[in-house]
């Protein structure tokens, strides 16, 4: 991960974690909850995930690291994750365009427009956003946990 020049990324960890209390509060009262994992150092970055209490529901996280151009966004148990800006629909976007990007995907995710689908070696995740397919995989990932064979379509949070 290349630290990216003319943007200003030192605090994207605590925007992160605003943005995603900002979709909670948007939600039915105890339709999801606020999880962050804190890092072991200052280096690790944090992981937020907003988790679902129906569980045939996908949860949403990202991990993101002060200082450094990136956000990893994915949702549910698997691994596959978008690494943004560069897998985004803006690779060149600044700051305050990865976080609406991050909002538009938590809602994609709220809304059960998501599914990951298994392949040979691997598991594609795709998020359907304003009627558009993305999705991205992770190859070489013989026995995923927990077993996925063919499609997961993930529900609607309640």
């Amino acid at each position: 991960m290349a630290t990216t020049s003319g943007n200003n990324f030192d605090n994207i960890e605590s925007e992160l974690i605003e943005l995603f209390k900002k979709i909670n509060a948007e939600l039915p009262s105890r339709a999801a909850e606020l999880v962050l994992v804190q890092p072991q150092s200052k280096d690790d970055g944090i992981t937020v995930s907003l988790r679902p209490r129906n569980p045939s529901s996908a949860s949403a996280w990202c991990h993101a690291w002060n200082n450094v151009g990136s956000i990893h966004f994915g949702f549910g148990e698997y691994s596959p994750a978008w690494e943004l800006p560069v897998e985004g629909e803006n690779p060149d976007a600044d700051k305050a365009e990865i976080l609406r990007e991050v909002g538009e995907m938590c809602r994609a995710v709220i809304n059960g427009s998501c599914e990951h689908q298994r392949r040979l070696i691997g598991i594609t995740a795709r998020l359907k956003i304003h009627g558009k397919n993305r999705s991205v995989t992770d190859l070489l990932i013989f026995w995923p946990s927990p077993p996925l064979w063919g499609t997961r379509k993930y529900l609607p949070w309640d």
